[in-house]
């Protein structure tokens, strides 16, 4: 691994951030539908892709595949990007995906909303102005920290 700038870790791997934007959507479509219906199918869904995405990286998330298809099919070229930002905030939306389920089924309805609000403010920023929370404060904490550990 190099340093880019002095700043954040740079990864020879690449991710297509076409792929994570629209990924992104779905995601943030998921928690929309979470705050209107609180559907308890969609939050197992939500915890298995991020679970899923964490293991495999995004080729295994339950959305990879007809994602692909779709970008393809639209003709919309790849945009390759680093991956260990985008990889942190699968572990960020994994750890808020649990604490959703955890408040959920507490009754924990106000730790809940407040979570999900956080969530989908983070996830909307992604969709809608390409800005990624998480890999922001990945880059904060690995600038200032001389070992990557948990965000490698």
């Amino acid at each position: 691994m190099k340093k880019h700038n002095g700043s954040c870790p740079v990864d020879y791997r690449q991710i297509d951030q076409n792929l994570v934007r629209a990924y992104a959507f779905i995601i943030f479509v998921i928690l929309l539908f979470l705050l209107l219906f609180k559907w308890k199918g969609l939050l197992v869904i939500l915890i298995l892709d991020f679970f899923l995405r964490l293991l495999f990286g995004i080729k295994g998330g339950l959305f990879c595949r007809p994602l692909s298809f779709l970008l393809r099919a639209l003709k919309i070229a790849e945009k390759p990007i680093n991956a260990l930002p985008k990889k942190f905030a699968v572990k960020i939306g994994f750890l808020f995906s649990i604490l959703l389920g955890i408040f959920y089924l507490s009754g924990w309805h106000t730790a809940y909303g407040i979570t999900l609000y956080i969530f989908l403010i983070a996830v909307g920023l992604e969709v809608f102005f390409n800005f990624c929370l998480a890999c922001y404060f990945y880059g904060f904490f690995t600038k200032n920290s001389s070992q990557d550990g948990i965000f490698k």
